[in-house]
């Protein structure tokens, strides 16, 4: 048991870590690094839009299939969205809900899958 709560955190930090850099890592690439501005807004852009939907997605997918479902995750997504406050300087409750629910239904899948291939495992 102690074995499984440590290989779940293990697995939480790493979730925690690509979910906050999405959430501040690239904006810090863009607002620092970056000098010119137009190609800045368009990494901004496209991570809001794009990229920081399909990562938490995927993030969901994989943890789902290899742990099953796991509310912390999204627990995870929802309260650390918070973090962009600081670089935008306002919070847009609808991304929150939007990126909770690409995490929710990635990881919906990937718990389907895993239940699918555990039980493939038990009658081949």
């Amino acid at each position: 048991m102690e074995k499984l709560r440590k290989e779940s955190w293990k697995n939480l930090v790493l979730a925690t870590l690509i979910i906050l850099s999405m959430y501040a890592g690239i904006y810090l690439i863009a607002f620092h690094l970056i000098s010119d501005t137009m190609l800045s807004k368009e990494l901004v852009v496209g991570n809001i839009l794009l990229y920081t939907p399909i990562v938490l997605f995927l993030t969901g997918l994989l943890y789902g299939f290899f742990h099953g479902f796991s509310p912390s995750l999204l627990v995870l997504v929802l309260l650390l969205y918070p973090v962009t406050i600081f670089f935008f300087k306002e919070w847009i409750i609808l991304y929150q809900i939007v990126y909770t629910l690409c995490a929710l239904i990635g990881n919906g899948i990937g718990a389907l899958l895993f239940s699918l291939r555990k039980k493939m495992r038990k009658n081949p």
